[in-house]
């Protein structure tokens, strides 16, 4: 996009880019979803790639979670759908869960130890690896490569542990 440096790739986001800068991020799905919770206190965004700083997230607070897929336009995303699974699969069993929250469940007990080819096979994995970016999307199935959640600090996103990039 013109007036970004980096493109939509994870791997342009390296951290001897990023330390110490600013970033300004836009997305098409993530930030109408963003801007749906801008009255909430605690909001994090979730991934894979920080699924058990995710947790640790989520542990933090008495109320159940809410926790919501960007989608794809506006639509249902598979691949958001069995990370939501994910994450909804490693939360107390005490914690309620709505129809989509145990279909999501349901998803990544169903897909077992395949959910990553599942994933690539997904309408959106193929797409990615049709315009060359596989191995963006096998960095973004890499569980807990990082050990941080982007959280929302008045109209920013920074770090749970406050810490810049490096």
């Amino acid at each position: 996009i013109s007036g970004y440096d980096l493109g939509n790739s994870p791997r342009e986001m390296t951290p001897d880019i990023l330390a110490g800068r600013t970033v300004v991020f836009n997305s098409t799905n993530g930030t109408r979803l963003l801007k749906r919770f801008a009255d909430f206190r605690h909001v994090a965004v979730g991934s894979l790639v920080s699924l058990s700083a995710t947790m640790r997230f989520i542990a933090q607070y008495k109320a159940d979670p809410i926790v919501c897929c960007a989608g794809r336009e506006g639509f249902f995303s598979g691949e958001d759908t069995l990370a939501a699974g994910l994450i909804i699969s490693r939360l107390d069993s005490a914690i309620s869960r709505d129809d989509a929250a145990l279909a999501a469940e349901r998803l990544v007990g169903g897909a077992g130890e395949t959910w990553r080819q599942w994933v690539r096979d997904s309408f959106h994995g193929r797409y990615l690896i049709s315009l060359g970016f596989g191995e963006d999307l096998d960095f973004c199935l890499d569980v807990d490569r990082y050990d941080f959640v982007p959280v929302k600090a008045g109209s920013a996103i920074i770090r749970t542990d406050r810490r810049p990039f490096r």
